[in-house]
């Protein structure tokens, strides 16, 4: 399925870009000491419980071979297997953790987003299903590596934060969005003060059908500034709407609503 990029959500009543959270402080509890560990193993264990795994040829990571810069590296999973969450894994990224996406049942297998890489490393796909841990891998060779931003990306033009677009074919919707946001991975020094400026990022975006959630993704810094967002579910037909509701470490957030095409 092909869409045109990104045109804007036509949403009524939807939030300015950047606006203070109300609805959205209902979102999971972000896995902070998961997205702080320094190696895959703690990334895992403090974010499942456990880091025991096992290799499937059941899961399929969508990513480039090389890229020239990893500042914004594309990354797809898809899995047959009903998955309760899914985590995409930077191996050698001093974070490692970039995202993990809760689904509900009617979600299917599949999410994509976009992540910083530090240089050539495995990307691990971690899905858990039936409260096991299956792993798969794929080497991205890194020419720049790209791990730290300091602001500067694009945001939303005329109060719009989200574009996307959802489109139901095969009994199944895909939804394809992206978010402006600087995704700031580093703290910077106010020019005036000198003050440290923590890093700005989101943490929680959330995807919802007739009021119930169909994924809830934790972002970490080293998801990329501007990102995207994918994923599938069933239950869903033309006309019906899905709303898209993200939140960031400083308390803002944005919300918008998208009818199935």
């Amino acid at each position: 399925m092909k869409f045109p990029d990104f045109p804007a959500i036509a949403a009524a009543g939807a939030l300015a870009a950047f606006t203070a959270l109300s609805p959205l402080q209902a979102l999971a509890d972000w896995p902070e000491s998961a997205f702080e560990a320094k190696n895959v193993s703690d990334a895992m264990s403090n974010l499942f419980g456990s880091a025991d795994n096992t290799p499937s040829g059941k899961i399929k990571i969508d990513a480039p071979d090389a890229v020239k810069d990893g500042a914004s590296v594309r990354v797809a999973v898809t899995t047959a297997m009903q998955a309760s969450a899914i985590a995409i894994v930077v191996e050698k990224n001093g974070q490692p953790l970039a995202a993990n996406f809760e689904l509900s049942d009617s979600a299917k297998g599949f999410v994509g987003t976009t992540v910083r890489m530090c240089g050539t490393s495995d990307i691990i796909a971690v899905v858990k299903s039936g409260g096991k841990l299956f792993t798969a891998r794929r080497n991205v060779k890194v020419a720049n590596g790209d791990c730290a931003s300091y602001g500067g990306g694009r945001e939303a033009r005329a109060g719009k934060s989200v574009r996307a677009r959802a489109e139901a074919a095969g009994g199944e919707v895909t939804v394809k969005a992206k978010i402006f946001h600087p995704m700031e991975s580093g703290q910077r020094l106010d020019r005036k003060t000198g003050a440290s400026i923590p890093a700005h990022y989101i943490t929680e975006v959330r995807g919802e059908h007739k009021g119930k959630t169909i994924i809830t993704a934790m972002w970490g810094p080293a998801i990329s500034e501007n990102p995207t967002l994918s994923f599938k579910f069933a239950g869903a037909r033309q006309g019906d709407s899905v709303k898209l509701s993200w939140a960031d470490n400083k308390g803002q957030g944005d919300s918008a609503t998208v009818k199935i095409r």
